[in-house]
């Protein structure tokens, strides 16, 4: 043949390849011995069809309509082993890819040619492969259920919210595209969207550790969606679900469970509150629009104020604690209620506004612990009557708040004024960002010298006349401001309303509250020292005798120390009396 004679010279093109290609898959097929062997036409047209992938897909369909024209024999030196010698020839020098072999070939001479395990693996995978493909039934939600659409839609909000890396405008704007697509494929009601949006912020505030600090910032995005609807709704929603939480007391006491029902309902409660603070912080709610909500309900004139009446009652609680500790009694050291007296006070120290009936409260600690003092002071103000104004600071979680927050503050204002020993370290975990631009966060104490001329000029001073006493639980504040004042008591510039009330209201009965601190004591009496004498003998005079007008917890405190020194006293006198008479 004259291509035979041409490839053994060398001078073959590419039409000639193709035509040896041709001669030669017609001689395997009617089984005639070629004059040249495969192997070398192979090699001598692989430098041809190497990386031309044009070339190698008509090579596989001329192998396929090849194949189609042999039949199947196991036989050696046949039409079919002549052509599966030259496939697998063709695969060993990677003229062409496996996987277009393997596409178009039939499984039996991939087989032999050994391109796939068996011919029947090889079939039974591609049945499989084409089911899964083509056969597989798809689900299609066609009436695009609410059900569907609420679920998708919380869950989006849900990642969202607790995502902490949220704070690029330009992917907050994607992501609320993708919300707002949520929301108009499904169709589903504003109203709806806004009361899952203020649930996904209630998850993010329940997954937050008990011992980290609060979310001072409203996530971008929440703010961003929040700001697509009105305002004027946002409270009503939040109005809805505290009204549910009444509902659900009201049956709990029905059903006498209210003992185990009180905690779990303020577990619940408190999210909704932390997040109603953060949101009238942001100015996404008007106080004045969420605060006929809050319970209880304000008061007519002449009537009383619930708030009052609990107040009342606690104080009276207290006296009559004070009273059963001074009574000795030699039955059992127990009271009618099986509570002994350290557990009464322990109860008592929690404050006098327990429950879901004081919203308002607790409404108050949350935006105290945002560091929002204007809405917190505005708080303070509406509570109570026209007469009588609550000592909100009785209850642990505002005066835990308040106190975290002047420490706060004292912390800033000590940084680089005071050269004593301080804790210069970090600040306490929980403490505010102050000196920040955002809406609610106070300005630092910049200005010692000022303030204490004019302490009027900066809400340290409302916030410690709001405290008093009431700090005792926190005795790493004690130590600041103990410190504080030692470094300015000798400034003839500092104002006396400000003096008296540092060492006569905040911290001498402070001081008198805390339970077994020695170093506290140590520092508080050096501070205090260099007081003149009759000053320092006026406010001894005030701490025995009006201080429990202001803190009835001091009440008891003082009865409980009376009464262990009395015994201590007995004690050390007992091997020293001689007794007369018989």
């Amino acid at each position: 043949m004259e291509v035979d004679d041409e490839m053994k010279t060398g001078t073959t093109s590419t039409g000639q390849v193709w035509t040896l290609l041709g001669e030669l898959m017609e001689k395997c097929v009617m089984n005639v011995p070629p004059s040249v062997s495969v192997e070398d036409a192979i090699k001598d047209i692989e430098s041809k069809l190497k990386g031309d992938y044009i070339t190698a897909s008509e090579l596989v369909d001329a192998l396929w309509f090849a194949n189609t024209m042999t039949p199947y024999s196991k036989e050696p030196k046949t039409s079919f082993s002549c052509l599966s010698s030259m496939v697998k020839m063709i695969n060993e020098r990677k003229l062409v890819d496996e996987w277009l072999l393997r596409e178009r070939l039939e499984p039996e001479i991939l087989e032999v040619s050994g391109l796939v395990r068996t011919a029947q693996w090889w079939s039974k995978k591609v049945v499989i492969t084409n089911t899964r493909i083509f056969y597989t039934q798809r689900k299609f939600n066609l009436l695009r259920e609410e059900s569907e659409g609420y679920s998708k839609l919380l869950v989006e909000l849900v990642d969202l919210a607790v995502e902490p890396d949220l704070t690029d405008e330009d992917t907050c704007s994607r992501r609320l595209q993708t919300v707002q697509s949520l929301i108009g494929f499904f169709d589903l009601d504003p109203t709806r969207v806004i009361d899952i949006a203020l649930t996904a912020l209630e998850i993010r505030d329940q997954r937050l550790p008990i011992d980290s600090p609060p979310s001072f910032k409203l996530p971008l995005f929440f703010n961003m969606l929040l700001r697509q609807y009105r305002i004027e709704y946002v409270a009503q929603l939040i109005g809805f679900k505290l009204q549910r939480y009444h509902e659900a007391k009201d049956s709990a006491k029905q059903e006498n469970v209210e003992k185990e029902g009180s905690r779990s309902d303020d577990r619940t409660l408190m999210p909704v509150l932390n997040v109603s603070a953060l949101l009238v912080r942001e100015g996404l709610v008007e106080l004045d629009n969420l605060w006929p909500h809050l319970s209880p309900q304000d008061t007519a004139s002449g009537e009383e104020d619930p708030l009052c009446l609990q107040e009342t009652a606690f104080r009276e609680k207290c006296k009559t604690l004070a009273k059963k500790v001074q009574i000795v009694s030699l039955s059992k050291d127990e009271n009618e209620n099986g509570l002994t007296n350290e557990e009464e006070l322990e109860l008592l120290q929690r404050g006098p506004y327990e429950g879901s009936n004081c919203q308002k409260i607790s409404f108050l600690a949350a935006s105290l612990r945002l560091g929002d003092w204007g809405t917190a002071e505005i708080v303070i103000t509406r509570l109570g009557t026209e007469t009588v104004s609550l000592d909100v600071a009785l209850q642990s979680s505002v005066a835990q708040a308040l106190t975290s927050l002047a420490d706060s503050i004292l912390a800033q204002a000590q940084a680089g004024n005071y050269a004593g020993p301080d804790y210069q370290g970090s600040p306490k975990r929980g403490h505010l960002p102050l000196g920040s631009t955002e809406q609610g966060i106070i300005s630092p104490l910049s200005d010692i010298e000022g303030w204490l001329k004019d302490p009027s000029s900066h809400p340290l001073y409302d916030m410690l006349k709001v405290l008093r006493s009431n700090c005792y639980r926190e005795t790493r504040f004690l130590f600041r401001l103990t410190r504080f004042f030692a470094s300015i008591e000798k400034k003839e510039s500092i104002h006396p309303e400000l003096f008296d009330l540092i060492v006569r209201d905040v911290l001498l009965p402070g001081v008198s509250l805390t339970r077994c601190n020695a170093p506290l004591c140590v520092e508080f009496w050096e501070a205090i020292q260099a007081i003149p004498l009759d000053k320092r003998f006026e406010y001894y005079n005030w701490l025995r005798r009006e201080a429990a007008a202001q803190n009835p917890i001091l009440l008891v405190v003082n009865a409980m120390t009376a009464k262990e020194t009395r015994g201590v006293l007995r004690r050390l006198t007992k091997d020293n009396e001689k007794h007369t008479g018989r």
